[in-house]
């Protein structure tokens, strides 16, 4: 008798023999079809692909993994569809994701070395925002020029059987993305959200105009105020010492 996990990634692997894992392609109904057969057995054994991820991809350097996702969070997923922006296939992206930290002058690299092992095994990649101008997608203009501290590569391998979103950059970006998904889950965790008064954008555009050799139009120590305020003099740990390497 055929598992419903099994089934699952038989399914999932005709759509991406048939879709790609393309972003143009997101809203076909046939990611949606997918959807009604999740269930949390299928979650947990994505997230056990992690080890076998980590070996395969080890020479990305530190990788760390998302912890499993919720069948909770997956179904909010679903109705968090906009009409006319549907995207089906972020339901079902991020079963397996991981996160690999390098300096942004770094990513590039580190696509080329995922690029290179993923079509070594016949199997499916997409740089988020690529295109014929934009090889490595949104992060760095035509140019050159480094405009994201993060960027975002979808790989399918057989082996691994689910997609994998895995999510290179600066440290700081996963670091406020992880305190993004703590908040969305438990709004009364503790945490404080780096979106607010704009910190994101200007840790952001400190590390970008260092990456690409020009002045930094705000400076550490202004950064390091604004956390001080935020935190009310009381800056965690670990965000301080992320700071303390800009």
């Amino acid at each position: 008798m055929v598992s419903s996990i099994d089934s699952f990634k038989s399914a999932l692997a005709d759509v991406v023999k048939n879709t790609t894992l393309n972003e143009k392609f997101w809203a076909l109904e046939s990611w949606k079809g997918l959807w009604e057969n999740i269930n949390q057995s299928i979650l947990e054994d994505a997230s056990k692909q992690h080890a076998l991820v980590a070996s395969i991809f080890s020479k990305l350097g530190n990788i760390s993994a998302r912890n499993c996702k919720s069948l909770a969070r997956v179904q909010k997923k679903m109705t968090e569809q906009r009409a006319g922006r549907e995207n089906y296939f972020k339901v079902i992206s991020d079963f397996v994701a991981i996160r690999v930290h390098c300096e942004v002058s770094e990513i590039q690299s580190k696509i080329d070395h995922i690029r290179e092992i993923v079509l070594g095994k016949n199997g499916v990649l997409h740089i988020r925002g690529s295109s014929e101008e934009r090889q490595y997608g949104f992060f760095m203009d035509p140019e050159r020029t480094y405009t994201d501290i993060t960027q975002y590569v979808y790989v399918y391998l057989k082996e691994i059987g689910y997609p994998l979103e895995v999510q290179i950059g600066h440290e700081f970006a996963s670091h406020t993305f992880t305190i993004d998904s703590e908040l969305r889950d438990n709004p009364s965790c503790g945490k404080t959200d780096l979106w607010n008064g704009d910190f994101y954008g200007d840790v952001k555009s400190h590390i970008l105009d260092k990456a690409n050799g020009v002045s930094p139009k705000v400076s550490t120590e202004q950064i390091h105020e604004k956390a001080l305020k935020m935190h009310e003099n009381n800056v965690p740990k670990d965000l301080r010492s992320i700071l303390s390497k800009i």
